[in-house]
């Protein structure tokens, strides 16, 4: 085999440096624009509650989804908790126990349980409450530190989708779950209670098998009353038309989807 000199005298360093470079500016780019976003969110968080809710009462709720998502489409599950047609993501609000309220009482923080909800026992010490606006980075602190209040993300799986026959426990013995993200939504009024609202949620991936994915792929494509399966271009169009008008389309919880796509 007949090597050409010249080809060995190409300085090879800088040519790997010009074929890696835009990975690296792209990954470098990306990683400013998700900091500069995440503070800009937390400045103007601290703008509203230190300044201009210090001390005004806010509704706050921890809720943890699962993005479950074969062909393109997102299974979601009817919410019975409510008089109307709504669906949503798989998942609900983590529980607080009383350890949770003393470790927030050694924080500063006074977590009222929200009297105006509806409560009965699948609701019971949800983590849905009222706090000053000023104690709302306490708040966050207290729920990631995990002390005193549910840690396992099992519990809703299993109601909303074990329980409910929407899927076979023999297929699906257990939730092999991966946590994605954290997000966060804020109105300055919900319409229901005419406080602010903070809504915090975890966002988790179920990592499927083949014999799963299949199951979840024969699951039949019309609107059932349990669930429903929907792409990503189906719920933004539905959330288009449907904002204070009623249609016949089906209800969604629109925080709940917008967190997970």
């Amino acid at each position: 085999m007949e090597f050409d000199e010249a080809m060995l005298k190409k300085p090879f360093v800088p040519s790997l440096i010009i074929s890696v470079a835009p990975a690296i500016l792209f990954w470098f780019f990306t990683k400013i624009h998700n900091l500069l976003y995440l503070n800009i969110q937390m400045i103007l968080l601290y703008y509203d509650f230190f300044i201009m809710k210090y001390n005004k009462e806010i509704i706050v709720t921890v809720s943890y989804l699962f993005r479950i998502k074969v062909d393109e489409k997102y299974l979601l599950v009817y919410n019975s908790k409510y008089d109307m047609e709504m669906y949503q993501p798989v998942g609900g609000k983590y529980k607080i126990f009383s350890f949770g309220y003393e470790k927030l009482k050694e924080l500063g923080v006074n977590f009222k349980g929200d009297d105006q909800m509806d409560k009965d026992k699948s609701t019971e010490n949800d983590i849905r409450g009222i706090i000053l606006g000023k104690n709302i980075f306490k708040f966050i602190e207290w729920f990631e530190s995990g002390k005193g209040r549910e840690i396992s993300v099992e519990r809703e799986f299993r109601e909303e989708l074990i329980q409910s026959k929407i899927l076979d426990i023999k297929v699906f013995p257990y939730a092999n779950v991966v946590f994605c993200d954290s997000k966060i939504f804020y109105k300055n009024e919900d319409p229901y209670h005419k406080k602010p609202i903070f809504k915090y949620f975890e966002v988790f991936d179920i990592k499927l098998n083949d014999q799963q994915t299949d199951f979840i792929r024969n699951l039949s494509d019309k609107k059932e009353k349990k669930y429903i399966k929907l792409s990503e271009r189906e719920i933004k169009h539905i959330q288009s038309i449907s904002r204070g008008v009623s249609t016949n389309h089906p209800k969604l919880a629109d925080d709940n989807l917008s967190a997970i796509l």
